[in-house]
């Protein structure tokens, strides 16, 4: 009897250490996500920084034209202090945000998303905040054309 009342006892408390081990696992993965989301917010907020401080080199310009730079490090060149305070440089997964100079009137600006893996600025749609893993974000002159929702 007494070695009953034992063993039930040790699967009792198995059994309770295993479902809060769980929920533990499930609380860990809500709070990811909830990082994740944070990330991906901040990244479409220093987007729309860049895109003000793009915007703003246009229109104080001689030449009313998008800025000539290849690459983040040379808008950052041309834009800080000027037109923007400090210019973003890194996304919050510490890569380099993207900028392309499409033309004289027309700019792109993207990061790589979680996975710091770009494919490329012809991707456009929307997708669900609910799988924004390894997504990029792209906004092209002003307007978002692959985000999430």
């Amino acid at each position: 009897m007494k070695r009953t009342l034992i063993l039930t006892a040790i699967f009792i408390g198995l059994v309770f250490f295993i479902s809060c081990g769980d929920k533990g696992t499930e609380t860990e993965k809500a709070a990811d996500k909830k990082d994740e989301y944070q990330n991906y917010l901040q990244a479409m907020k220093d987007i729309k920084a860049l895109m003000g401080a793009v915007e703003s080199y246009i229109t104080f310009s001689d030449d009313m034209e998008v800025p000539k730079a290849n690459n983040i490090q040379e808008l950052k060149a041309l834009v800080e202090p000027e037109h923007i305070k400090t210019c973003p440089v890194k996304d919050p997964w510490g890569n380099d945000y993207l900028f392309q100079r499409i033309d004289k009137e027309n700019y792109a600006i993207a990061t790589a998303g979680s996975d710091g893996n770009f494919l490329g600025f012809e991707q456009v749609g929307k997708y669900s905040a609910q799988s924004l893993s390894g997504q990029d974000i792209i906004l092209k002159t002003g307007e978002y054309v692959f985000a999430p929702e």
